[in-house]
């Protein structure tokens, strides 16, 4: 019995996760039947929702799952649906994929730390931390430090004016803006090679494509 099932519900689409199954094998089979399907439906966006069974994902699992998804930016998850639930599970993956608004001003020796993303409006003195689990999108003041991805997520973005800040962290990658600072280039990413890179913002869009489908369902 294949670990996972693509399954047609009334008039949306399943994938039917074996709760029986391995779930490494699940990985791998998950990778290669939406690498078939992306192929075999090369335009237009598509949702699935995740059927579980009696198995009860954990956050790490969920994680895995979605960078799945990653590699295939049209495709994306609506829902899950399990016969058993964890709320604190789900009120996790419900502010992962929260944006936060954050002003004020934070001083030095000061850390905020989130989960999900953050646009900062306000300021940022040197010596103090914004760390998001997610991306980071600052239209305010600074100069500290900065950290998108704090939970080990690579496809984190900083985005805005970093002129001022000390450091730029994703995931486990940390860079002094003093030595890279372009304003012609204000995304900070990660490339293909785990190193810090830098582009202009109207290759976001091309860049992390996911991200503005997040953006449009807000």
């Amino acid at each position: 019995m294949d670990s996972v099932v693509l399954k047609g519900r009334n008039d949306s689409l399943a994938l039917h996760l074996q709760d029986t199954a391995d779930f490494t094998q699940i990985i791998q089979t998950l990778k290669t039947l939406l690498g078939k399907l992306y192929e075999e439906t090369p335009t237009g966006d598509v949702s699935y929702r995740l059927e579980t069974g009696n198995r009860l994902l954990t956050e790490e699992q969920l994680a895995q799952i979605q960078a799945v998804f990653e590699d295939y930016p049209r495709f994306s998850i609506n829902g899950i649906t399990s016969a058993v639930v964890d709320k604190a599970v789900v009120a996790d993956m419900v502010t992962a994929k929260m944006t936060h608004r954050i002003g004020g001003v934070v001083r030095s020796g000061q850390t905020i730390d989130v989960m999900g993303d953050v646009l900062f409006l306000g300021d940022l003195h040197a010596g103090a931390s914004l760390c998001a689990s997610g991306n980071v999108f600052v239209m305010g003041k600074v100069s500290g430090v900065i950290q998108a991805g704090s939970q080990g997520d690579t496809r984190a973005v900083v985005v805005g004016d970093l002129q001022g800040a000390s450091q730029v962290r994703i995931a486990d990658v940390i860079e002094i803006v003093a030595d890279h600072y372009d304003p012609v280039k204000p995304v900070a990413y990660l490339s293909e090679l785990h190193t810090m890179t830098h582009t202009k913002l109207a290759e976001l869009a091309n860049l992390r494509p996911r991200l503005f489908k997040q953006m449009e369902a807000m």
